[in-house]
């Protein structure tokens, strides 16, 4: 963690990257993100008493969408938070372990690809599950995608996708499907989300058309797009 920490201090990438998530028109497209999340989520959790943790979850504002579907349970775990506090919605902690409480959901949004050992950090974050039929969700870059092939056959290259010294590991189906033998965990539902498209043709958001759109979603209808999305049962 004080690895990740130090690296995103100093990195300017990163720097960069965070200034772009904050502008107005990316706010806007995540909140529509979050809202799509928070639904998929209250799919598989029925009743609005079960609890969530968000791992990794920076401005909470995914728990925000979660809020305004009425779940009330909901728990924010991130090291970038100086202490615990509770804002009367969510209630926030950087000490999993002092917290001693178990989960009926874990998300990590855009996280487990930060972490230099995956399935040994999947395999501790499980134990916080409160039993069988408890959900993780996972949303990782994905080595299976049409932009991976992209960036192997050709010579250019992208940061939004390859982060330099953020991105540690990359995703095939396969090696989800072993981590799912591994930590007894089922998958109930996979997709991708991409901007494949996008970055390979360099598009600026201006430029970005129906045609390019109706592109997208066929390569994410076929899982090809350079982010999966997994929600997984435990068994």
């Amino acid at each position: 963690e004080k690895d990740i920490k130090k690296i995103y201090e100093l990195n300017d990438l990163y720097s960069s990257h965070r200034k772009k998530l904050n502008n107005k028109k990316s706010l806007h497209l995540r909140k529509i993100s979050n809202n799509r999340k928070a639904k998929q989520l209250s799919f598989f959790l029925k009743q609005k008493n079960k609890s969530i943790l968000d791992y990794g979850s920076g401005n909470n504002s995914f728990l925000e969408s979660c809020n305004k579907l009425k779940f009330k349970n909901l728990y924010s775990f991130d090291i970038e938070f100086k202490k615990d506090e509770f804002d009367g919605k969510i209630f926030k902690t950087n000490n999993l372990e002092k917290l001693n409480k178990k989960f009926d959901a874990i998300t990590l949004w855009g996280v487990l690809e930060h972490m230099r050992f995956p399935l040994n950090e999947l395999s501790k974050i499980k134990k916080k599950l409160t039993r069988k039929g408890s959900i993780i969700v996972l949303d990782i870059p994905s080595s299976d995608s049409l932009l991976s092939h992209a960036l192997f056959k050709s010579d250019f290259s992208t940061n939004r996708y390859l982060e330099p010294y953020r991105h540690l590991v990359f995703f095939s189906k396969n090696f989800i499907s072993n981590i799912c033998k591994k930590l007894n965990l089922k998958i109930v539902l996979l997709e991708t989300n991409g901007l494949d498209v996008q970055t390979i043709l360099s598009s600026s958001e201006k430029s970005i058309n129906n045609f390019l759109i109706n592109k997208q979603l066929l390569i994410d209808e076929l899982n090809l797009g350079d982010h999966y999305r997994v929600f997984l049962k435990s068994i």
